[in-house]
């Protein structure tokens, strides 16, 4: 506990929040509560354990045992003990003979916590690798980048910004412009009216202001709908740019988060891959574009 504490303090120390909760009072331990302990809840449950007045308990309180049980358990029945997200990679290279761990960035950053506990334990953390990334790109995928100017940057993180550049780009009438200048219009005409109708009943200032406020409301809507139209004369052009988006950062995610290996094996066999193993090892993780 207090290895992860220290763990903890010193990412904080070095301008970074830690990405793992390290509470103080937590054993840092899962136990799968017995159907037929009293205090069970008839189904094995995975809860976590606190330290609590030298006793073993859930969150809740609801289930307790003291540290001989748990020593018991963990001669006797050790399938019921699971580690957290903490103590599993000090498991994991208590276990089994570990050179480098390939990592996620994720990863990496909870791990980043761990050091002081592989220390209080004489073991040897092991190397930090992080884990390289791919996103497959089709031939036509990668046309239509070229065609529209497009970098793998600008799909995965301002992909909605763009589009909606290019669409402003074809714009010839200026929407954006026309619209602006007629609600500027509208209110410098009403508001002179409003000032005039509140000094004959203080109503009617009110009534005046939520007229208003639908009237520009609908012009709102118009412009909405406007745009909507310009967009669908570019109908071909956006179905090619959310294509892209697909293809390359699906539902908002890398693609390997989303998309299964299986999809492009069937569609392109395995000469891509064969050739993608051929890649030299890149220590440093980063990301690459394989084109296919």
């Amino acid at each position: 506990e207090q290895a992860y504490l220290t763990g903890a303090e010193a990412v904080r120390g070095l301008g970074f929040e830690p990405q793992a909760d390290a509470q103080e009072g937590s054993a840092n331990l899962f136990l799968f509560l017995d159907p037929q302990d009293e205090n069970g809840a008839g189904i094995p449950e995975r809860t976590l354990l606190y330290k609590r007045e030298g006793r073993f308990e859930n969150r809740k309180g609801t289930f307790s045992c003291s540290r001989e049980e748990l020593m018991s358990i963990a001669v006797n029945t050790p399938s019921r003990l699971s580690n957290n997200v903490l103590t599993r990679p000090v498991m994991q290279d208590y276990v089994l003979p570990v050179l480098a761990t390939v990592l996620g960035a994720g990863e990496i950053a909870y791990w980043a916590l761990t050091a002081p506990a592989f220390r209080m334990l004489d073991m040897q953390m092991p190397i930090i690798m992080p884990r390289m990334s791919f996103t497959l790109v089709e031939g036509t995928i990668a046309k239509h980048m070229i065609k529209y100017d497009l970098t793998f940057d600008d799909v995965a993180f301002r992909f909605p910004e763009r589009k909606e550049t290019w669409l402003k780009e074809q714009d010839d009438v200026d929407i954006d412009g026309r619209f602006a200048e007629a609600k500027r219009y509208f209110a410098e005409m009403y508001d002179p009216l409003l000032d005039t109708i509140g000094s004959i009943e203080t109503g009617l200032s009110l009534l005046g202001e939520v007229n208003k406020r639908r009237i520009t409301e609908q012009i709102e809507y118009l412009e909405k709908r406007t745009k909507e139209a310009h967009a669908r004369r570019f109908e071909t052009v956006t179905r090619q740019l959310d294509r892209i988006a697909t293809a390359l950062w699906p539902a908002g995610l890398p693609q390997e988060r989303v998309v299964n290996i299986s999809v492009y094996w069937n569609l392109y066999g395995r000469s891509w891959l064969d050739r993608l193993l051929e890649l030299p090892l890149d220590r440093c993780g980063g990301h690459r574009m394989i084109y296919i």
